[in-house]
């Protein structure tokens, strides 16, 4: 019995050191590890052929005898791997790979293909990245405060307009890769107004500004408006910062190809607002 099983292990080396030293093995990897014709993606079919060899004749391997051709795929190994061995100096982007035939991985150590096989697989086109790339081209403002009064005679208890000179419309932008078109609009619907204070006030219009050809009373109280508590005196520069931030849906349409809703964006603005304390006496 001991004898069959070093028979065993003897003829299982020797088809192991045929087939690596082979030169149809080689004529996979080639001389410098590149591919040849015929290798162009991942997992495709290599066909091996074991070199003949008058040594081996009659040896049995269950599979049609020495001469038969084992049928073998190259895999990509691991990322983990990938980052591990890294680009090598002086070639192009490209993948390690693995020669794998039925079970078993030859060899042990894998190779550098340049650009892959085949190289990465180029992004895929669809409609809703397309209209990714529209709504980066988008020209989407930042918007333009208004307050009456102005941010530089803001006043303690005094009512104060909140409004935008700016940056509230739709705005469409269209982009096409290849054959394909989409088109994203960006439609404001609210802004939130931080008051520099700790104060937060959310509107779902822009406001408006003060119109003096119209009575006090029927603009009063206006759209979006806010009233200081305390004066600005004590703050760096003697003023709060004033942000306005303006929120937007966005959707997009790529015609038959269909249509949807992509993530919500926004713009700010930020101004400084210089808030006065008004002495009164009384007698």
């Amino acid at each position: 019995m001991l004898r069959l099983k070093s028979a065993a292990i003897a003829i299982g080396l020797f088809c192991a050191l045929s087939l690596l030293a082979s030169p149809a093995f080689a004529g996979v990897f080639g001389e410098e590890g590149t591919a040849q014709a015929g290798e162009t993606s991942t997992g495709v079919s290599v066909g091996v052929q074991a070199a003949s060899s008058t040594a081996g004749a009659g040896v049995s391997t269950g599979g049609g005898g020495v001469g038969s051709a084992p049928q073998c795929v190259l895999e990509a190994a691991p990322a983990s791997e990938q980052a591990l061995l890294g680009q090598p100096a002086g070639e192009t982007p490209g993948l390690w790979y693995y020669l794998v035939c039925g079970t078993a991985t030859v060899p042990v150590v894998p190779s550098f293909f340049p650009n892959g096989p085949a190289g990465p697989p180029p992004p895929a086109v669809t409609p809703s990245s397309v209209a990714q790339t529209a709504l980066a081209s988008a020209a989407i403002p930042a918007p333009s405060i208004g307050t009456n009064p102005d941010t530089h005679h803001l006043l303690v208890n005094y009512p104060t307009r909140l409004f935008l000179q700016g940056g509230w419309a739709p705005v469409s932008a269209t982009a096409t890769v290849g054959t394909v078109s989409a088109t994203a609009t960006a439609t404001p619907y609210k802004v939130v107004w931080a008051m520099g204070d700790g104060s937060v006030i959310t509107c779902d219009s822009p406001g408006s500004a003060y119109n003096p050809n119209e009575s006090w009373a029927s603009q009063n109280p206006p759209p979006c408006g806010y009233t200081y508590a305390n004066s600005s005196a004590d703050q760096p520069g003697e003023a709060y910062q004033l942000t306005a931030t303006v929120y937007y849906h966005v959707a997009w349409t790529a015609g038959a190809l269909g249509g949807g809703a992509m993530a919500d964006i926004s713009r700010s603005q930020t101004v400084p607002a210089y808030v006065g304390e008004v002495q009164t006496l009384e007698n």
